[in-house]
């Protein structure tokens, strides 16, 4: 079956033979799953942070002891000390625990694992009567049945983590899971916010570097800014302005960044595009119900997309730390409950100095070669709007010439297109920057 998305898993298993019993069964599993499964192996703590930084998991399980490092002397509760990392750092990576060792520490800390599964290893060839305790081949069962699950699981996170209005969308998506109208609808709207978004951050990280490629012309359609997106990453992936994103986007090809962003634009927005030109409107009930399940994996795809801004929020009000020379203060630009969680990160390299901004302006966090980790400032391409007791973020769209000329920007709550005040060193900005055409 041709598929065009890939699930994938991260083992955490320092034992060499039952690792060995793992991969056999989930190489019989993988024959009855609809897409393509990656499955990577690892042996110690160390390994598995390495492969969470340069690619997206969907899936992590993990032993409960296993050593910091390869070589080194397995820890107590290593694999618990990991998990609560994962669960706060990737909060849409689906997880499990499947071990030999007690269940009294992990039930000691379940509370702060996002409800995570416990299993207790079974060596023997049939299944336990226990439910807690699984084969090796009930464990690659429940892998599989876990992939199956992912869009129900990640859709509540992402309405925990995501910047408002796209965090509504993904909430209402999780409470409409069986209407199928609802959740196709809702879910046309979120790619919509997603492909403004990306499209406004890149603009942002295009500003940064004054080499990348010249001039960006303006679009005010959803083919347009996909067209444009297709030719701009592909060259900021080359010249390494794209690491942070491309586990999301897609990597293209090493070296060149021939097609970088390729998942996320071919896969998920031209069908969902495509989708949206179709007179949805006019849809029957089984049309929904055809059209979700044609939409599976753009729907994956688009989660993919969706899942760095759950790893990398947004923030705004950066303040350095009073009580420490290394950390900063931000408020997480997450969710729809205010007020937003404070959380302490630390100084990128070289910040000695943090310049003035008013509560518009949105932060991110990016890498760049000779630059290493900086602070990215999103103004004024992406704003913070208070309105109404809630915040909307608003994305820059295009300029509109003659009596009502200026630049628009589109709400990613409800899409409208307004016109934002910017000062004269905003626009000069724009105009200095970006040369537009």
């Amino acid at each position: 079956m041709a598929t065009s998305f890939t699930f994938r898993v991260l083992v955490v298993e320092d034992d060499p033979d039952f690792r060995n019993y793992m991969q056999s069964a989930m190489k019989r599993t993988q024959k009855f799953v609809n897409f393509k499964m990656e499955i990577q192996y690892v042996i110690s703590k160390q390994d598995a942070v390495n492969y969470l930084k340069v690619k997206h998991y969907h899936l992590v399980s993990l032993d409960q002891r296993f050593p910091e490092k390869i070589g080194g002397e397995i820890v107590h509760d290593t694999g618990l000390t990991l998990l609560k990392d994962i669960v706060e750092k990737y909060p849409t990576s689906s997880r499990l625990l499947y071990t030999a060792y007690p269940k009294i520490p992990y039930a000691n800390l379940a509370g702060t694992l996002d409800s995570t599964p416990y299993f207790g290893k079974s060596i023997d060839e049939y299944d336990h009567p226990d439910e807690q305790q699984l084969t090796v081949k009930s464990w690659a069962n429940k892998i599989q049945e876990m992939s199956e699950q992912y869009v129900s699981f990640s859709l509540p996170r992402m309405g925990k983590y995501l910047p408002p209005g796209m965090a509504q969308r993904a909430r209402l998506m999780s409470l409409e899971f069986n209407n199928h109208e609802i959740f196709m609808t809702t879910a046309k709207e979120l790619w919509e916010s997603c492909l403004h978004l990306i499209w406004a951050q890149t603009l942002a990280i295009a500003a940064q570097n004054p080499h990348l490629p010249r001039p960006i012309k303006i679009r005010n359609t959803l083919y347009g800014i996909e067209t444009e997106l297709e030719r701009l990453l592909p060259s900021m992936a080359k010249a390494g302005w794209l690491d942070p994103w491309l586990p999301y986007l897609g990597a293209g090809q090493t070296g060149s960044g021939e097609n970088a962003g390729h998942r996320f634009l071919k896969y998920a927005s031209k069908l969902w595009r495509s989708l949206r030109n179709k007179k949805a409107h006019l849809f029957s009930r089984n049309d929904w119900e055809e059209h979700r399940h044609k939409m599976h994996e753009p729907l994956l795809h688009l989660l993919d997309a969706l899942s760095y801004w759950t790893v990398r929020p947004l923030f705004t009000h950066p303040t350095f730390d009073p009580s420490s020379h290394y950390d900063m203060r931000n408020l997480m630009v997450q969710g729809e409950s205010l007020p937003w969680k404070e959380k302490t990160i630390r100084i990128p390299p070289g910040l000695n100095k943090l310049a003035a901004q008013d509560s518009t302006h949105l932060f991110t966090l990016w890498h760049a070669p000779d630059v290493g980790e900086f602070l990215m400032d999103l103004h004024p391409f992406v704003q913070l709007q208070e309105k109404e007791n809630h915040h909307v973020l608003w994305t820059l769209s295009y300029l509109q010439s003659g009596k009502d000329g200026g630049w628009k920007f589109r709400s990613l709550a409800g899409g409208e297109l307004e016109s934002l005040p910017l000062t004269l060193n905003d626009q000069n900005y724009l105009a200095g920057k970006l040369r537009w055409t």
